[in-house]
């Protein structure tokens, strides 16, 4: 996979999600890749940070750039965009796996779903009600 490139809070960072990337996501996930995307979901927000951090640290091992972000690091800047960067992150994870495999996925793990699944909550500008009781 080429290393792409992706803006948060007005800055551009190398992503590469290639076989070295995935390789340390099987094992900080304890997975396979096929079942990469389960363990994501069940993982939640730290999962997504994860793989963001993971994402990029390869962009910039690629790029021959110094990386010196923590997860920390990388969850404040994940924190500056909002759940649109988590789906953009996840998009180009997707888009990695299907060239690594050569197949078309059914289903992803786009920041949204897993954001449905996890919280309950709406995207695309829809608002949830909640019920505050007292």
């Amino acid at each position: 996979m080429l290393t792409t490139h992706i803006t948060i809070a007005g800055k551009d960072y190398p992503i590469n999600f290639g076989l070295a990337c995935l390789a340390e996501l099987e094992q900080e996930f304890g997975c396979g890749i096929a079942e990469l995307g389960e363990r994501l979901q069940a993982s939640g927000i730290s999962g997504i940070a994860r793989l963001a951090h993971i994402g990029i640290k390869h962009g910039h091992r690629v790029t021959k750039q110094p990386f010196e972000q923590t997860l920390e690091d990388t969850c404040d800047l994940l924190d500056s965009e909002g759940f649109a960067v988590i789906d953009k992150v996840t998009k180009i994870l997707e888009q990695s796996m299907n060239m690594q495999a050569g197949v078309q996925k059914k289903t992803g793990v786009a920041g949204r779903e897993i954001y449905k699944i996890q919280f309950g909550g709406r995207v695309d500008g829809e608002r949830k009600e909640v019920n505050n009781r007292k």
